[in-house]
């Protein structure tokens, strides 16, 4: 599962909005584990129609993700995709949302979003391999509580 915010500048409202549809979903699945966010792609260029045609124009980065299932969107602010079958690899996230993001990545960045249980090491270890990928689009990592699904934004995240 991943999101995409079409308008940067509500990232914060965004994440909260995402973190209180994960927890309702959650709390209605009955599993003890909430499902992991990969990460959030901020692009202002990525129209919620373009997210959304993901389930029958996916990029061939995206088959090694799985088979998009549905997308949820709220307005023109965030869309939630959700996928199942291959593992979570966000390596290939990142390479699929480059190929359907327009020309001008300036604007997109990509927010690794990490279980609040994942060793440092492993988190240091994807982290590395985002940034040999596309060095100048990762920015710092956020974290996903595994039991309520909630993102934590750090405050550098307010701007």
């Amino acid at each position: 599962m991943f999101a995409v915010v079409h308008d940067p500048g509500s990232l914060w409202r965004a994440c909260r909005e995402i973190s209180d549809f994960l927890a309702l979903r959650h709390r209605r699945s009955g599993d003890p584990f909430c499902e992991p966010l990969m990460g959030v792609w901020i692009d202002p260029d990525t129209t919620p129609q373009a997210t959304a045609r993901l389930h029958e124009e996916a990029p061939p980065a995206f088959g090694r993700l799985g088979v998009m299932t549905q997308s949820i969107s709220l307005g023109a602010i965030w869309t939630l995709c959700c996928q199942m079958g291959a593992p979570a690899c966000r390596v290939s996230l990142i390479d699929g949302l480059i190929e359907v993001s327009s020309s001008n990545l300036a604007a997109a960045r990509f927010v690794p979003v990490f279980r609040s249980d994942l060793s440092s090491a492993q988190i240091d270890l994807e982290m590395r391999q985002l940034h040999q990928r596309a060095p100048d689009l990762v920015a710092s990592p956020v974290y996903q509580d595994r039991d309520t699904g909630r993102i934590v934004l750090p405050a550098d995240y307010a701007s």
